[in-house]
C-alpha cells in the first residue's frame, strides 16, 4: 500500500508540474464557487490516520476523515458545463483494530470491521447542478466495494451551499444530505431501504490568497432503522443512538496555482458512547489537490 501511495504522489507531482505553466494566479479558497467553473477540474488525494485513544495508528486509509468532505480517497471532478460538475471518488482502508464503522453518511454504515481488515471502497460517482450562484443540487451513487454482500449500495441526494461573504477573505458553506441505502432485509433489521441523514456547516477563511483555514461541524443520524434497532440486531451497543457529531479544523496552502496541500484534524464524534469521552475519537487527514 505504501508503494502505491508513493506512486500516486509522484504522478500528482508530475501532473502539477505540467499544469503549472498554464495556471494563472491562485484563486483564494474563499472565492471558490459551489460548482467548478466550466473547463476546469480537480484531482485530489486524501490520506488519513486514526488517532483514537488507546489505538493510535491502528487505522490507515486512502480516504478522508474531514467533516465536510464527501469525496473520500482519490477523487476527480470536472466542470463540463457552466452549471454542471461531474465527479468520481474511491477509498481504501486498512485497520488493525476491532472497530465499528458508524459514519451515517458512508454507504457501508453500519459495518463491523475485524482485525487486520482491508476494505476497498466506498466508490462514489456524482453529478452536481448549480441552480443559484450559491446553491446546487447533487445526486450520487455510492457503492461499498469489499463489503458488497452485506453493506448497502446507496443513493445520495444533497444540497451544497457556498457563499462568499468577503471576497478573497471569508466564505460560509453548508450541505444537507439524504442517504437511501439498499441492502438485505435480514442485515438491516427487516427493512428494504435504510434511511439516514448527514448535515455539515463551516467557515473558510483566507489569510493570504495561498493560505486558508476551514472549520466544519457535521451531524449524522440513522432514521430508519434507528441506531437502537440496529444495535439490537447486531448484538452490540456500539452504534451512536444520539447521532454522530464530527468537527474538523483544516489548514491548506497553494504552493503554486495548480497545486495545494492541506492537513486537517478531526474529532470524529463529540457525542460519547459506551462511556467514551467526546475527544477519544480522533483522526488526521493529509491531502493534496491538483487544479487543472
Amino acid at each position: 500500500m505504501r508503494r502505491r501511495i508513493a506512486t500516486l504522489l509522484a504522478v500528482l507531482a508530475a501532473l502539477a508540474a505540467l499544469a503549472a505553466p498554464a495556471a494563472g494566479q491562485v484563486t483564494p479558497r474563499a472565492d471558490m464557487g459551489v460548482t467548478l467553473t466550466e473547463g476546469t477540474g480537480v484531482l485530489e488525494l486524501d490520506l488519513s490516520i486514526g488517532l483514537n485513544a488507546g489505538a493510535p495508528g491502528k487505522t490507515l486509509a486512502l480516504g478522508t476523515s474531514l467533516a465536510a468532505d464527501r469525496y473520500s480517497g482519490l477523487s476527480v471532478s470536472y466542470g463540463v458545463l457552466p452549471e454542471l460538475e461531474l465527479g468520481a471518488a474511491g477509498a481504501y482502508t486498512w485497520s488493525r483494530n476491532d472497530v465499528i464503522g458508524v459514519h451515517p453518511r458512508r454507504p457501508n454504515w453500519p459495518r463491523l470491521a475485524g482485525t487486520d481488515e482491508r476494505t476497498l471502497g466506498p466508490f462514489h460517482v456524482y453529478a452536481k447542478y448549480r441552480v443559484m450562484p450559491f446553491l446546487a443540487l447533487e445526486g450520487g451513487l455510492v457503492v461499498p466495494g469489499t463489503h458488497m454482500s452485506n453493506d448497502r449500495v446507496a443513493i445520495q441526494v444533497g444540497l451544497p451551499f457556498r457563499h462568499t461573504v468577503i471576497p478573497g477573505v471569508l466564505a460560509v458553506h453548508a450541505r444537507p444530505d439524504l442517504l437511501l441505502g439498499f441492502t438485505k432485509p435480514g442485515w438491516s433489521a427487516g427493512t428494504d431501504v435504510q434511511v439516514s441523514i448527514y448535515v455539515d456547516a463551516g467557515v473558510t477563511a483566507n489569510f493570504l490568497p495561498e493560505l486558508w483555514a476551514d472549520v466544519s461541524l457535521g451531524y449524522g443520524r440513522a432514521l430508519d432503522p434507528t441506531a437502537a434497532t440496529l444495535n439490537g440486531r447486531l448484538g452490540t451497543g456500539g452504534l451512536p443512538e444520539d447521532g454522530f457529531l464530527p468537527v474538523s479544523v483544516t489548514l491548506g496552502y497553494a504552493v503554486i496555482p495548480a497545486l495545494e496541500f492541506f492537513a486537517g484534524f478531526t474529532l470524529t464524534n463529540l457525542l460519547p458512547i459506551n462511556g467514551t469521552s467526546s475527544t477519544d475519537g480522533r483522526a488526521l487527514t493529509l491531502g493534496m489537490a491538483l487544479h487543472f
